[in-house]
């Protein structure tokens, strides 16, 4: 299986902007990669923040795992 590589953008004064999407369980072969805006403008994540990636499952468990922050992108 290859790997597969989700580039996107949220901004962080929309609350809407949200993602949704489907995966399996035990699969390790997706990554994503986010950019943040603010108002539509590049918005640079202040030293000192960190990033959290929260999913629920289809039986609503809730999973959170931290997210790396490198060249102002969250990477998961």
């Amino acid at each position: 299986m290859n790997l597969s590589v989700y580039r996107m953008t949220l901004d962080i004064r929309d609350m809407d902007s949200q993602l949704s999407f489907s995966v399996k369980q035990n699969d390790t072969m997706r990554r994503l990669i986010i950019s943040l805006t603010d108002h539509c403008k590049p918005y640079t994540i202040p030293d000192g923040c960190y990033a959290i990636f929260t999913a629920k499952t289809s039986q609503n468990t809730v999973v959170s795992e931290g997210c790396q922050i490198k060249d102002n992108k969250i990477k998961y």
